[in-house]
C-alpha cells in the first residue's frame, strides 16, 4: 500500500514538474506579447484562486474581497518602483504592506460570520476600488519614459514563481 502511494505521488510530481519546466521556456518559444500576457494573467489568476482556497477551503469563509489585498500590494509596489526603488525591493515592500493591511482588516472582519463576512469583504473591495479610482485615476498607466524599457518577461517569471 505504501509503494502505491509513493508511485502516485512521484507520478504527480513528475507531471507537475514537467508542466512547470515547459512554462519556463514559454518566453523563448514566442516573442508575441499577447501570448506572454495571457500566460502571466493565467498564472496570476491561479495565485488568486489559491488565496481564495486558503480562506474558503480551510476556514469555510467566503471572501469576495481578497483582490483588495492583492491590489493594495500591487499599487504600493508600483509607486515605490516608479519613484526609484529597485523592483525586487518594491515588490517586497508591497507584499509586506498588503500583509499588514490584511492583518488590520482581518482582525475585525473574521469576527463577522456567514453572509455578513461575505458582504463585508465585498464592500471593502468596492470601497478601495472607488477610492483609488478617484484619488489615483491614472494609477494603471505606465509613464512614457518606462515604456521603451518595459519587458513582460520578468513579470511572467515572477508570476510563474
Amino acid at each position: 500500500m505504501k509503494e502505491i502511494f509513493f508511485v502516485s505521488n512521484w507520478k504527480r510530481f513528475s507531471i507537475n514538474g514537467g508542466i512547470v519546466l515547459l512554462l519556463v521556456f514559454v518566453p523563448f518559444l514566442t516573442s508575441r506579447t499577447d501570448v506572454i500576457t495571457w500566460f502571466t494573467f493565467t498564472l496570476l489568476y491561479i495565485t488568486l484562486s489559491q488565496s481564495w482556497n486558503l480562506i474558503g477551503g480551510y476556514t469555510g469563509q467566503q471572501n469576495l474581497g481578497h483582490a483588495a489585498f492583492f491590489g493594495t500590494g500591487a499599487l504600493i509596489s508600483r509607486y515605490l518602483w516608479l519613484y526609484g526603488l529597485p523592483f525586487p525591493l518594491a515588490l517586497l515592500a508591497g507584499a509586506l504592506s498588503a500583509a499588514l493591511f490584511a492583518v488590520i482588516i482581518g482582525v475585525p472582519a473574521f469576527r463577522l460570520k456567514g453572509v455578513y463576512f461575505i458582504i463585508g469583504t465585498l464592500v471593502l473591495a468596492e470601497i478601495l476600488r472607488m477610492v483609488f479610482d478617484t484619488v489615483l485615476p491614472r494609477a494603471n498607466v505606465l509613464p512614457g519614459k518606462l515604456i521603451t524599457t518595459y519587458s513582460l518577461t520578468p513579470r511572467y517569471y515572477l508570476s510563474l514563481v
